[in-house]
């Protein structure tokens, strides 16, 4: 009897990825990409670990929320209305379930023989780039190899080259005709200096092939460093390949503190590739990477700048489903709620200088939807103060974001500037403008990175004015020595994950473009050209192989 193999395939709406096969009896699914087989964003109020699916041996499932407080809805293939469980359900092939909501993530469950879903595995990928695993990831460089082989000899001096290998190898060079003509050529080059012709001749030939093999590397973007193309691919040089500048090199081989951060945020983004998809696939009038950048660039910012802070819009979601409301932890480790596209905390607009705000605050869902006015001031004020500010406000424009979690979000009612591109835009350039003198000359040393940083210091309750960089030392040293003593662990702690994922996103999502068959033409929202083939395939390899 053939081996039967489980899937889970999200619904059309959501792409209609497949996940799988998986073998084994339990499959687990959270935001914590450590303990889960498939790893979904915190942000859309996924638990570390929220659900799990234990296989039965006549091929029926049990569905187990993980945590208490998980929300999970079963759909019956059979139709009907979903029914949110808290406890395990026996479900069958073709049955769904939902993560966080009714409209959350929709998975299906599928039962397949094994012969038929590696048929239609096959199907499915056609002859485009597969990523091998295990020890064929040798295959990789064999397939660069072969291709700059290819490229050498389809030009004028390898063709030749060719050409003369087979007249020998096929013995025709030894035919009455061709050794009488040998030696009358072979008499004119002596008696004419046709010897020295021949070494000069040699010679433009190897310079010829040179460039040839030159171009085909960089073609295929698998050189090394720019100053020496030899020199075996590290971190930070293909960083900076993928990031066309150079300086993200140097920053990255003299902070290593930061440089583990990035490679650990670059293996998280990678593991949740899928839903980064919309960054490069959605048309830029649905995109708010593309809208984003558009308001960074109209605001003058420097194009090195803009190529990574654009990608604070890249947030994961499937389908690039705008979210206005979110939750995430901030600087002072506590969770709080977030607004608008970027996902900004009330404190963080109120030091980036955003005019028009109102306060927000997390609070049990009981709290939100109940009638306890002075419990959700108390809440509301609790913001105030950790961002400093005093505002007066009436009771009776308080509203609730209606997360459907068991915590919500509470807010006073009016058009916030969070949820403005053009505003959150302005309001950086005024922010860098002002604090320039705190920061190196962007094309001098850490001067891109303390940009970053300086951003993601707008969260800081205490510190953000004490925020100063030099061109050296590291920065990571620097934060460690200020002299307030007000950047404690817990925030510098902040300030390298925060950063350190943006700058992952900006250098993993063109590589998903160009790893991706799908893809045959530059996303015109993109800065500068696609990061070459072979670059985004040795990443690639780190990542899968923990080179990172």
């Amino acid at each position: 009897m053939s081996k039967s193999l489980t899937f889970l395939q999200l619904s059309p709406e959501f792409g209609g990825t497949k996940f799988g096969p998986f073998e084994g009896v339990e499959i687990r699914l959270g935001s914590d990409p450590q303990r889960n087989d498939i790893t979904l964003p915190e942000a859309l109020g996924v638990s570390p670990e929220h659900l799990k699916i234990l296989r039965q041996q006549d091929d029926s499932y049990i569905i187990a929320p993980i945590d208490r407080t998980a929300t999970v809805y079963i759909f019956r293939a059979t139709g009907g209305k979903p029914k949110q469980i808290t406890t395990p359900v026996a479900v069958i092939s073709g049955d769904a379930f939902a993560l966080v909501t009714e409209e959350g993530p929709r998975f299906f469950l599928l039962t397949e023989m094994a012969k038929k879903a590696n048929l239609e595995d096959e199907n499915l990928q056609g002859p485009g780039l597969k990523m091998p695993q295990g020890p064929r990831a040798q295959g990789i460089f064999k397939e660069i190899k072969r291709r700059g082989l290819a490229k050498a000899l389809t030009s004028g001096v390898g063709n030749q080259a060719m050409r003369t290998w087979t007249f020998v190898k096929t013995g025709q060079l030894f035919s009455p005709m061709y050794i009488v003509a040998g030696m009358t050529m072979l008499s004119g080059y002596l008696f004419a200096g046709g010897t020295t012709c021949a070494v000069f001749s040699l010679s433009s030939g190897k310079q010829q092939a040179k460039t040839q093999l030159s171009e085909c590397r960089d073609q295929l973007g698998v050189g090394g460093d720019v100053e020496d193309p030899n020199a075996e691919p590290t971190v930070p040089i293909l960083t900076q390949r993928l990031l066309d500048d150079k300086s993200w090199k140097i920053t990255l081989n003299e902070d290593t503190q930061f440089r583990q951060a990035y490679g650990q945020k670059m293996k998280l983004v990678f593991s949740q590739a899928a839903f980064y998809e919309w960054v490069y696939t959605n048309p830029e009038s649905q995109n708010r990477y593309a809208e984003y950048k558009k308001a960074l660039e109209a605001k003058g910012l420097e194009d090195p700048l803009v190529r990574i802070l654009s990608y604070s819009a890249a947030l994961p979601a499937l389908g690039g489903a705008s979210v206005e409301w979110g939750i995430s932890t901030d600087s002072e480790d506590n969770e709080v709620c977030t607004r608008g596209p970027l996902q900004l905390t009330y404190r963080q607009a109120k030091n980036i200088g955003l005019f028009d705000i109102y306060l927000d605050a997390q609070v049990p869902r009981n709290v939100a939807i109940s009638n306890d006015v002075d419990e959700q001031v108390r809440a509301l004020r609790k913001t105030a103060n950790m961002a400093d500010v005093n505002p007066k406000f009436q009771n009776d424009h308080i509203e609730m974001a209606g997360l459907g979690q068991a915590v919500d979000c509470i807010y006073l009612k009016g058009e916030d500037e969070r949820s403005d591109m053009d505003a959150i835009a302005d309001g950086i350039s005024r922010l860098y403008a002002g604090r320039s003198r705190t920061m190196p000359q962007i094309d001098e040393m850490n001067g891109l990175l303390a940009r970053i940083m300086m951003y993601y210091g707008t969260d800081f309750m205490r510190g953000f004015d004490e925020l100063k960089f030099r061109p050296v030392p590291p920065l990571t040293v620097q934060l460690d020595l200020n002299e307030s003593g007000a950047i404690i662990e817990k925030r510098k702690k902040y300030l390298v994950e925060q950063s350190a994922n943006l700058l992952a996103r900006a250098a993993a999502i063109p590589c998903m473009a160009t790893l991706d068959k799908e893809v045959q033409t530059q996303p015109p929202s993109f800065m500068g050209k696609l990061p070459g083939l072979g670059s985004c395939a040795i990443v690639k390899i780190f990542v899968d192989f923990d080179r990172l």
